[in-house]
């Protein structure tokens, strides 16, 4: 039996690498273009689209893909865990040469979850770089409804009558 028709096994570790890193790029894009889309209901109103997806169908690749990584991640944890376990070892006997390192992201992790939830800057230039984006959003596209245009405040049937 030579090389050529040898049938080759699939390479566990390999593959878990390759499925973790797609699927963050798509996490990532899927997250660059919701947070640059219209708001949902303006982007249902108006019928938003990009790359031939609407506001669910990008929000429903992000959720997938944030689990996909989020199983895969945790898949590829289990398979390495006698390296991870062996790191962890090597540095609590050896003791921690990089401390400034882990002490600075620390901080900056905490900050950020800090900054986050209490709206402190820079981290509240990202939600509201969003909230302005729609905004404009919103305006642009009212603007192009014309007179009589107004918003629905509540649901009616296809006869035009209150529910």
């Amino acid at each position: 039996m030579n090389a050529s028709t040898k049938t080759k096994s699939l390479h566990w570790r390999s593959f878990i690498s390759f499925v973790l890193t797609l699927s963050f790029c798509v996490m990532v894009f899927s997250g660059i273009v919701l947070y640059m889309s219209p708001p949902g209901g303006l982007a249902r109103m108006t019928g938003w689209r990009f790359w031939g997806l609407g506001k669910d169908g990008w929000m429903a690749q992000h959720m997938t893909s944030c689990t996909v990584f989020l199983l895969v991640g945790l898949i590829h944890l289990y398979l390495n865990i006698r390296v991870l376990w062996g790191y962890i070892r090597s540095k609590t006997t050896g003791g921690i040469r990089r401390k400034w390192e882990l002490i600075a992201s620390l901080v900056l992790i905490g900050f950020m979850v800090i900054g986050t939830l209490w709206k402190l800057p820079p981290w509240n230039y990202i939600l509201d770089g969003s909230r302005h984006l729609q905004a404009y959003q919103r305006e642009a596209t009212s603007e192009h409804k014309g007179h009589g245009y107004r918003r629905r405040t509540h649901d009616t049937d296809d006869s035009g009558s209150e529910e």
